[in-house]
């Protein structure tokens, strides 16, 4: 088989957006790139990276994985220069847990299979939260856009979650995690009145999010991002889904093999997988999208091996 040039690049890509989309050969990354185009938009933002390649680094790749790790590390060494960063990362603060009534359950449960949620999360929490700290540690910056774009006019490297990640996992992240709970936690207790007039149960609350399991499908999204901005000055997001439970089997013996989940955005019908472990991401999605499976659907990376799976599966819905 011939050598794929482009691997590292697919890898960096894959880890940038985060798809589900294994590294074996050039042939099978193509295939799914093709296969999650419509959902995850794979195929069109792999076109967008090569074209801005050709267009930006005369065609080579490595020139262009050379000034995105470059950005990285000068971002992280700037914003550890600054007077207002080393003032955070020297400064005590308390720690926070999470008070014993307030429940923190996993929501990924068979018992809560074909219920509807609502989460409230604080959108790029880390860097909201250093920039509520002292602005001047992000210098200045509204948006995290705004923050990378003081170093970069790339898009791709503002849109990856990935290395926005790794800066943060740069600049004291113990610190940003008990600045989060507190903000957390002071969100939990702004919205407890509106949680009960509107018969809210408060059903999970982790360092950036609250959950809360609702018996009517309604909720004013815009209301509460704005009553949120206003009271703490940070902006999050609002969701509202049902999640659904399911088995994937082995199709001969009828054994089953995991247990996944989706949760169905109740706003906009999109669905996302939760659960699912790279190996079984296209059986699992040509499933439950009715599509026939094929060849390419039974690779998997084993240790760096191109594995294939000698079984036929099915899934089955769990019901309530």
């Amino acid at each position: 088989m011939k050598k794929w040039e482009n691997r590292d690049l697919a890898q960096r890509f894959v880890s940038d957006y985060n798809l589900p989309i294994p590294i074996i050969n050039e042939d099978l990354f193509n295939y799914h790139l093709c296969l999650y185009n419509k959902v995850y938009g794979s195929l069109d933002k792999w076109k967008l990276l090569l074209n801005l390649i050709n267009n930006k680094f005369k065609g080579d790749k490595n020139l262009f994985l050379d000034e995105y790790y470059q950005i990285r590390d000068k971002i992280i060494n700037s914003v550890k220069k600054t007077d207002a960063f080393l003032k955070f990362d020297n400064s005590t603060y308390a720690s926070y847990t999470i008070p014993e009534d307030i429940t923190s359950k996993n929501v990924y449960a068979q018992d809560n299979i074909g219920k509807i949620f609502i989460s409230i999360d604080i959108t790029k929490a880390n860097f909201q939260i250093l920039r509520e700290t002292d602005k001047d540690i992000v210098f200045g910056a509204d948006t995290y856009e705004d923050f990378v774009g003081k170093f970069t006019d790339l898009d791709y490297f503002k849109e990856s979650k990935y290395t926005r990640q790794v800066i943060f996992g740069n600049l004291n992240p113990k610190k940003q995690i008990a600045r989060e709970k507190s903000f957390t936690l002071r969100m939990y207790e702004m919205l407890k009145s509106y949680a009960i007039s509107h018969e809210w149960k408060q059903v999970s609350v982790s360092n950036d999010e609250i959950v809360y399991a609702v018996t009517k499908a309604s909720c004013n999204k815009n209301e509460i991002i704005k009553l949120i901005k206003e009271k703490l000055g940070i902006e999050v997001k609002v969701n509202m889904y049902r999640l659904d439970g399911y088995k994937l089997n082995f199709r001969d013996s009828g054994h089953e093999k995991l247990t996944f989940y989706t949760k169905t955005d109740m706003f906009n019908g999109k669905v996302k997988f939760v659960s699912v472990p790279l190996q079984y991401h296209s059986i699992i999605f040509k499933h439950y999208y009715g599509l026939p499976t094929c060849n390419e659907d039974y690779h998997f990376n084993y240790e760096g091996v191109d594995c294939i799976f000698n079984e036929e599966f099915v899934i089955k819905k769990i019901e309530p």
